[in-house]
């Protein structure tokens, strides 16, 4: 007896399946070429420019996609300042901070460039890290008003991708140094907690 309930049970299940791996497959792609759908204008505008997301909840092939944005930072976290550095022309400041509301749980780095002086915004406006890692490690101005990163081999590639877009138009460069810089937080500064 062959009532067909199996194989089409079989053939939702390989459609889901099949569905799921094309997903996953884009979603890849994202991933690793980043930089390419960023320059065809086809990449998510979530905390790196500081508007919210377009994204709306939607149907796929009968499954509800619901859109949420998450903001890491706690209503109750507290701004802790990492690294404060007045550019040499006096001008600007570069400024590395994070929220936290457990001093022992690290929050991702903000990275900011504001006028001396001037107001600290709440999310980094020159780089954002994630909660993976900092990717930038340290920073400092050089004698041309430029700002250094530093980072190791590990994450010195990925800082492009946590850049800000419509960053100021301060050059940057990076250097890669894996004695000093292995570790994946260095911004931090226990004594000063």
């Amino acid at each position: 007896m062959n009532t067909g309930e199996n194989e089409q049970g079989l053939q939702k299940v390989l459609d889901m399946t099949r569905l799921i791996s094309i997903v996953l497959l884009i979603l890849h792609f994202y991933y690793y070429c980043y930089q390419a759908f960023d320059e065809w204008q086809l990449t998510a505008a979530l905390s790196r420019d500081g508007t919210a997301s377009t994204f709306k909840d939607t149907i796929i092939n009968g499954m509800k996609i619901k859109v949420s944005s998450y903001d890491y930072i706690e209503p109750d976290s507290k701004q802790i300042i990492e690294h404060r550095e007045t550019s040499p022309n006096g001008q600007y400041e570069l400024i590395a901070y994070r929220y936290t509301n457990d001093i022992h749980n690290l929050n991702f780095i903000h990275v900011s460039i504001i006028t001396k002086g001037g107001q600290i915004p709440e999310y980094g406006n020159y780089l954002i890290g994630d909660i993976h890692s900092d990717y930038v490690l340290n920073g400092a101005w050089d004698k041309n008003n430029n700002i250094i990163f530093y980072s190791n081999k590990q994450y010195a590639d990925m800082i492009q991708y946590y850049l800000v877009h419509n960053r100021s138009n301060i050059p940057y460069k990076i250097i890669v140094d894996d004695t000093k810089y292995g570790s994946k937080y260095l911004w931090t500064d226990p004594s000063s907690r």
